[in-house]
């Protein structure tokens, strides 16, 4: 029916395969092969947002999307208040859906070795509804990290506004929306020297971590 077809690759399917008992690496590598034959006989370009996505035929990289307005308007809100105003009333938080492979992983690793590295927690508040949600607060509760759980929300809730520090270790995303939100809202955001994120750590309120070490300072 057209011409020219551009397909735009904004979810790192091969990550969430990988993650699957038993069958995840044989999906994998099966989930790699499909991808590239169905978008070479059905694309005449690719655009992967970050280069966490797979190798494509005919791709290219580019971060073309964006963030709604009404993220960045927040943070000229913040960034207007009269000096000396507290800008944030709340400290650090992630949000994302409730499952194993949206970064609870690394959330629970990464709080793990800074409590035990520096004898003290790290307060947390984790939004996010989903089918592991139940699990993730066991583990949790288990290894006595300092988190608050609470339903899945909107991140443009006026809540959401009083959060200064946004963290997101995930290593399965292309390009996460929310952290672009996060840092639309003047947020610091918190996240690992990844292809994923690199397009973020262009700005000045993104601090990148590479160790665990680095993430805990």
């Amino acid at each position: 029916k057209f011409k020219h077809v551009v397909g735009i690759c904004h979810t790192n399917y091969l990550d969430y395969a990988k993650r699957e008992e038993g069958i995840g690496p044989f999906k994998q590598q099966m989930l790699k092969r499909l991808n590239q034959v169905v978008t070479r006989a059905h694309c005449h370009q690719i655009i992967k947002l970050s280069d966490a996505v797979q190798w494509m035929p005919r791709q290219d990289t580019c971060f073309v999307h964006g963030v709604s307005p009404n993220f960045l308007d927040v943070g000229v809100r913040k960034r207007e208040l009269a000096a000396g105003t507290q800008r944030f009333q709340k400290g650090v938080y992630f949000i994302g859906k409730a499952i194993w492979g949206k970064g609870y992983t690394e959330v629970v690793q990464l709080l793990k070795e800074h409590q035990r590295r520096n004898g003290r927690e790290c307060h947390v508040d984790l939004y996010g509804s989903g089918q592991d949600l139940t699990e993730i607060q066991n583990v949790a509760q288990h290894h006595g990290l300092d988190v608050s759980f609470f339903p899945g929300r909107d991140h443009v809730d006026p809540d959401m506004h009083e959060y200064k520090v946004f963290i997101n270790p995930s290593r399965s995303d292309v390009v996460a929306t929310t952290t672009a939100e996060a840092l639309a809202m003047g947020k610091f955001v918190i996240v690992e020297d990844l292809p994923c994120n690199r397009f973020f750590s262009t700005f000045t309120n993104c601090l990148v971590y590479r160790t665990s070490e680095e993430f805990s300072q």
